[in-house]
């Protein structure tokens, strides 16, 4: 099981952050969505060229939403390697103070050795 140390909590509160962030960015997709559905539903007889769409305030806050989705992403991930960074550390550092036995020894996969 791994040890958190006390520095990684910020990395764990920037996941948590990220993922209310994906969250939010999803939502607003939805949102967005069904109210561009609801709006072409009410007007049948509108015919809109691409260009208007591509300008229209669905298309640039679909785009921001997704784009938020994709950072908060990418957060989530960079804060995820910082803790197992700070998590691998505080283990070192305990490993220094209180040694382990041979048998004590975690298994190590092909890639760690």
């Amino acid at each position: 099981m791994p040890i958190l140390a006390p520095n990684g909590y910020a990395a764990v509160r920037g996941m948590q952050r990220a993922a209310e962030g994906i969250h939010q960015g999803a939502q607003e997709v939805v949102d967005t969505t069904m109210q561009s559905v609801n709006q072409s539903g009410a007007v049948v007889n509108e015919v809109r060229s691409l260009e208007e769409i591509a300008r229209s305030t669905e298309a640039r806050d679909l785009e921001d939403s997704y784009l938020d989705i994709k950072r908060h992403h990418y957060g989530y991930g960079a804060n995820v390697q910082s803790a197992q960074v700070d998590d691998a550390r505080f283990e070192e550092m305990l490993d220094l103070i209180v040694p382990r036995g041979p048998r004590e020894q975690p298994d190590r996969s092909p890639d760690d050795r």
